[in-house]
């Protein structure tokens, strides 16, 4: 691939030309075409009180973009029989189902359960981000909730879906989520900079401080929600390109699999495909 590297970089750095005038909180890009890195760089502060400055090394929160690796756990699950996708999730979850419709797992993976989403039952209970929050206290609160749609019926994204995921997960397994996504996915591609957040008190080298932004200052974000399956994974910009990589080159999962599960584009009850 014929690529001028010194234009490339003065293009991407026109796009973050406010974080290289005025530093705040920053990040990191890596670029990378089959296999080769075309362009890395990072931008501002880790840390706006002490001007720590973004490095490669620096770990990032995740959030949703931690449901691909409880997703990936599924799948390496589903292959190894320990668990079966479409089966009705009350197989693993009996006690945290308080409604009658049959629901898979794969239908969570899908965002077409009718889950209720736990962040929208968290604020009816007047609590904020920065309370603090474990999985075993949202775990209590959806299980008694029923669903907002027969499953199959529609999509709607629902964070509730992957914390049920991960709670199945550490029932077969007998190991807690970051011990299995540890073994099963973070040594195996050599992402040494990758955890699972899931007790707020963990010390984390090279974390990145949380911020908001309301247009003229920042604040410190305060980050108590240590749910995770959801959310709660911890990671670089290197360590997410060997991850990616497994769905173009999948070797934790046969592709048959990741076609039959992730690939499979859920058919809704209204004929619909997708969203």
């Amino acid at each position: 691939m014929i690529l001028d590297r010194q234009i490339l970089e003065q293009e991407i750095d026109k796009l973050f030309q406010l974080w290289i005038d005025n530093p705040g909180a920053g990040g990191q890009l890596l670029i990378t075409y089959k296999g080769e890195t075309l362009f890395e760089k990072c931008y501002g502060y880790a840390n706006i009180e002490t001007q720590t400055p973004i490095t490669p090394e620096s770990v990032f929160h995740l959030a949703s973009i931690s449901k691909p690796f409880t997703g990936m756990a599924c799948m390496i699950l589903h292959e190894r029989g320990l668990i079966n996708v479409f089966d009705d999730v009350r197989k693993y979850i009996p006690d945290l189902i308080a409604f009658d419709e049959p629901l898979t797992i794969k239908q969570m993976l899908n965002h077409v359960s009718g889950l209720k989403d736990h962040y929208s039952l968290f604020h009816i209970q007047g609590r904020g981000s920065e309370d603090l929050v474990q999985q075993h206290e949202m775990r209590k609160l959806l299980a008694g909730q029923g669903l907002n749609f027969k499953p199959n019926d529609e999509f709607m994204y629902s964070n509730a879906n992957y914390v049920f995921a991960a709670t199945i997960i550490e029932r077969v397994t007998g190991m807690t989520l970051h011990q299995f996504l540890r073994k099963e996915i973070f040594e195996p591609l050599g992402m040494e900079k990758t955890l699972v957040r899931d007790d707020p008190r963990v010390i984390i080298p090279n974390r990145v401080n949380s911020y908001s932004d309301n247009g003229y200052a920042y604040k410190n974000a305060i980050l108590n929600l240590c749910m995770y399956g959801s959310t709660g994974v911890q990671s670089t910009c290197r360590d997410l390109v060997k991850f990616f990589k497994q769905f173009s080159e999948p070797t934790l999962i046969t592709r048959k699999t990741m076609e039959e599960i992730m690939f499979d584009i859920p058919v809704r009850s209204d004929g619909k495909k997708g969203n």
